[in-house]
């Protein structure tokens, strides 16, 4: 391919990919380190720096490619905030211009491929998944990826692209264990595109569909028993109390993904804009229902099963994205591909307000203050005293609240405790002054709650976190 020829015939599309990849960088690497790390991001900082062994015995059911890239990350830029979170901030970034490029695929459409682009680059939700320290953000770019590979593959009839769809499903699946569904979903749909052929029994593309998919299932295959022991494990588990059920899940996930406003009116706009994805072009709005509809009825049974969260679905707001753009077309002339004046203020008021519920992720602290709770305990810690973290979390203590103060540093002493009668025993048998750090929002340690002994000061309370200092008995 000439190079230079493709972008003189594409210029405009180069130019708005570019202006979209700019902001797409700025508004993922704007503030990135503002917000505390919050506990599973502190797993991440803990899980990378385990040596393989260590960590496929530790429980977590995540992929160790994902942790392992963090570690060599992290050690590469330094213990910060930004090196625990810039794997994401670059594929949120990506993943912005990388939308304009599958929705101009599907519907070839300026319009509703900026408008589409627009809402991901200013989504609150998609930005703080940007900036945390997780692989959430990764799969997002990468399912945007397999969409654009598996289009072209079946619009080229190409082994090359077929191949790189395998490898890319790889990759995926090696970044986040629950990426399975995005590959399922996408090789799919390729087999529903190619119902016509395989009716009329002409099979050499759904050879080529099949074959990929086995591909993608060999390359996946050292990951495979490790992913299925975590299913088993969070299968087995008790019911994690902030996952939702059946079609309160399925609620959370339309809420939780897309934007602060009216549930029906949000729905309305989602199947309007289904609707007319399907009346341009039947095929490509099956798609879009396709990619929408497809996981989240999966993942809805699954949550009966099994502990079940929407991030774990983040990759489906791209087709509910692509259907809130093409929900603008209800306002276009008899073209299409031409809307009229009303379309566009009303696409530019819908942005704005989109732009206003964005704004307070960078000027209030919305993430589990760890940060602010270890200062104070900086500050105060000394030499001799007690540290207590509650709840008895491995990857919280050693992760999250060890990543800002070891108090192992300055010659003090860290314990976990689960109960408030271990944490009485403590602070009764401690010679010095004890420190304990709560998870507010999983605190059974009502003890101190109410306490109002003089011998118990709490000195720092943020989001979540509180920090208290105990001088002698409180009971």
């Amino acid at each position: 391919m000439d190079v230079r020829q493709f972008l003189r015939d594409n210029r405009t599309d180069v130019l708005i990919f570019v202006i979209l990849l700019i902001l797409g960088i700025a508004t993922r690497f704007l503030g990135i380190s503002y917000q505390s790390l919050w506990r599973d991001e502190g797993a991440t900082y803990y899980y990378s720096h385990l040596i393989l062994d260590e960590y496929l015995h530790a429980g977590e059911p995540n992929s160790p490619v994902y942790y392992l890239m963090q570690g060599y990350v992290i050690d590469g830029l330094g213990h910060s905030e930004f090196a625990v979170r810039v794997l994401s901030a670059i594929a949120g970034a990506l993943s912005v211009p990388l939308i304009y490029v599958l929705s101009q695929k599907l519907f070839s459409n300026r319009y509703v491929s900026v408008f589409t682009a627009a809402l991901l680059l200013i989504s609150p939700m998609a930005i703080e998944y940007s900036q945390e320290g997780r692989g959430f953000a990764l799969m997002v770019f990468f399912f945007i990826c397999q969409m654009i590979i598996v289009l072209q593959a079946l619009e080229k009839r190409g082994w090359g692209w077929w191949i790189l769809l395998s490898v890319v499903s790889a990759v995926n699946f090696a970044m986040q264990y629950m990426s399975i569904l995005a590959t399922f979903t996408v090789y799919s749909y390729a087999l529903f595109a190619m119902r016509k052929e395989i009716a009329a029994k002409d099979l050499k593309g759904t050879v080529k569909a099949v074959s990929s998919g086995i591909l993608a299932l060999i390359l996946c295959a050292p990951l495979i028993n490790f992913a299925i022991n975590a299913g088993k494990t969070s299968s087995s588990n008790e019911h994690w109390d902030w996952c939702t059920i059946g079609p309160d899940y399925l609620r959370e996930v339309l809420t939780n993904f897309l934007f602060d406003i009216d549930f029906l009116i949000l729905v309305v706009v989602v199947i309007l804009g289904a609707f007319l994805a399907i009346r341009a072009d039947r095929e490509k709005g099956y798609l879009l229902c396709w990619i929408v509809l497809v996981p989240l009825t999966l993942t809805t049974v699954a949550s009966y099963l099994m502990n079940m969260t929407p991030r774990y679905v983040i990759w489906v707001y791209t087709g509910m994205y692509m259907m809130m753009g093409c929900s603008i077309l209800a306002l276009a002339d008899n073209d299409t591909k031409k809307l009229n004046r009303n379309a566009v203020v009303a696409g530019i008021l819908v942005l704005s307000l989109v732009l206003i519920s964005t704004i307070p992720y960078y000027s209030e602290i919305t993430k589990t203050d760890f940060r602010g709770g270890c200062q104070a305990l900086e500050e105060n810690v000394q030499e001799g005293d007690l540290v207590l973290y509650a709840p008895p979390w491995e990857n919280m203590v050693y992760g999250t609240i060890e990543f800002y103060f070891d108090p192992t540093d300055v010659g003090a002493t860290a314990e976990c405790v689960s109960t408030n009668e271990e944490l009485l025993a403590y602070i009764a048998s401690a010679s010095g002054i004890v420190y304990v750090v709560i998870e507010q929002e999983y605190d059974p340690y009502t003890l101190l709650t109410g306490c109002t002994s003089p011998n118990c000061q709490k000195i720092h309370e943020g989001y979540w976190i509180t920090v208290w200092k105990i001088t002698g008995p409180i009971a």
